[in-house]
């Protein structure tokens, strides 16, 4: 199978996964949003953005530098896989060690129980990186989608279970670490390596080499993008963070999902292109318009009906998300654009770059965050659209430069998009004011007006834009072949 091929089938199975996936992750939210409140949520997201910053430094670009690498391979795995296990028990002791310190940072005691908890994923994580980024460089994302799938759906049905019972906010939490065991030995029995009790030092360095700045972009990527919840919860409470993490989950709900699909792929493709340059920029485009192309009109979709989407998905007690939501909007699109840029810097070996850019806008962001939290979640929310906004637009262009691109022809390739969703807004504000005092069901009323606004997406693109309307059209072909 040719690499074009692979990479098609890889994406095929991850959005396929993807799908499955969101179809019970939506209606696991519209349960957990009327069992838990915002509090719950509040807490958790201190707890995660922890984890998960601890759990990078289990990292340290160790799965990047897998997928990269070429030369001496298996004794590069081996030397990888020892230096993750010892990262992952010192991590769990740090994670150990730090919870009673954040607990009173944060002045709530369950989030020192909760991270005493999740410290043991460390040790978990350490067991299963290797062997998923083995299946990653060889783009078998059947079998990823497959693991993946499975297991998160059995969290999900625990998740729901829980919150029934009222666990609350343990809910959320008892999943993330007691599955991980089940989820090593699906790995350990699908991808046949295994490591030797033999640790080559020289090549330890080499990943340390190449993972430092894959990890530091990696880990300044993070920050960048959770700094705000961290600022949040410190200074405006459990509640406000709550409702901050809703909307900002939902604005950037297609990078979780499209984006992020198209980037699993990205990045092993990416590599195997390093020594092509030409084919690795025609490779980028086409997956930044179909990336402009499916994520427009969901942002259209959500800017013009706001209010009953937040209704619909979380309730009145989620009515303080609105105005949020409206704002983050405009930075969920910018980062759907530019996300999948840093893959390129990546497969060409130079992630230094990445962490350089990731240093001038960590500071940027949190400085605005901090002036943002004077004026509440909306005061948040707005420094977050217009510096990580900037930013968002400043790392496109650096991509653009390294691939010799200039910004008119990045231009070119989302104009049929942008107009597409001009024009799907338009004509759903239009419906809504129309059926503004017909007394219909919220949810009859904004499927009406979606399908609306998506018809006239998909009319614009094919009466407007007939290139871009038959390549998606063509894709859609091929992936079903």
């Amino acid at each position: 199978m040719d690499l074009i091929k692979k990479a098609k089938t890889g994406a095929l199975w991850s959005v396929f996964g993807q799908i499955l996936l969101k179809i019970l992750s939506f209606g696991s939210v519209l349960i957990l949003n009327r069992l838990l409140t915002p509090e719950e949520f509040g807490l958790v997201a201190i707890a995660n953005v922890t984890f998960a910053i601890l759990k990078l430094f289990g990292n340290l670009g160790i799965a990047s530098g897998i997928v990269y690498r070429q030369e001496n391979f298996d004794d590069y795995v081996n030397s990888a896989f020892w230096l993750n296990i010892g990262i992952g028990i010192l991590l769990m002791f740090v994670s150990l060690g730090t919870a009673p310190f954040l607990a009173d940072f944060y002045r709530d005691e369950t989030l020192k129980s909760i991270l005493y908890y999740l410290s043991f994923g460390f040790l978990f994580k350490s067991l299963e990186t290797v062997h998923n980024s083995l299946l990653t460089k060889e783009l078998k994302f059947e079998i990823l989608t497959k693991i993946e799938v499975v297991t998160e759906i059995i969290s999900t049905i625990t998740v729901i279970i829980l919150a029934y019972l009222e666990f609350g906010v343990w809910s959320l939490v008892i999943p993330m670490v007691i599955f991980s065991p089940v989820k090593i030995l699906i790995y350990w029995k699908t991808e046949k390596w295994r490591p030797k009790i033999k640790i080559n030092y020289t090549l330890c360095k080499d990943v340390y080499d190449y993972g430092k700045h894959s990890f530091l972009s990696e880990m300044l990527g993070y920050l960048i993008a959770n700094i705000d919840y961290l600022i949040t919860g410190r200074f405006l409470g459990k509640k406000e963070l709550g409702i901050y993490q809703f909307s900002y989950n939902w604005a950037n709900w297609p990078i979780a999902n499209v984006v992020w699909v198209l980037s699993k792929v990205a990045f092993p493709t990416f590599s195997k292109l390093k020594n092509d340059t030409e084919e690795l920029k025609r490779v980028y485009f086409k997956m930044t318009k179909i990336i402009a192309l499916f994520t427009s009109v969901f942002y259209a979709i959500l800017l013009a009906q706001t209010e009953l989407f937040v209704l619909i998905i979380g309730g009145n007690q989620w009515t303080e998300a609105i105005n949020p939501l409206r704002i983050i909007i405009i930075y969920g699109f910018i980062r759907s654009l530019g996300s999948h840029g840093g893959r390129v810097f990546l497969a060409l070996g130079e992630p230094s770059v990445l962490s350089k850019f990731g240093l001038i806008t960590f500071p940027c962001v949190a400085i605005g965050v901090l002036i943002g939290v004077n004026f509440g979640i909306v005061g948040v929310s707005v420094a977050t659209a217009i510096v990580s906004g900037f930013f968002g637009l400043l790392f496109i262009w650096f991509v653009l430069r390294k691939l010799e691109e200039s910004i008119l022809s990045f231009l070119a390739l989302i104009k049929s998009s942008l107009i597409s969703a001009v024009l799907s807004i338009l004509a759903m504000l239009l419906t809504q004011n129309f059926l503004e005092n017909q007394n219909l069901n919220i949810l009859i009323e904004f499927s009406f007006i979606s399908l609306t606004g998506t018809g006239i997406y998909v009319g614009s693109l094919f009466l407007l834009f007939r290139k871009d309307f038959q390549e998606v059209f063509e894709l859609i072909k091929s992936f079903k072949s």
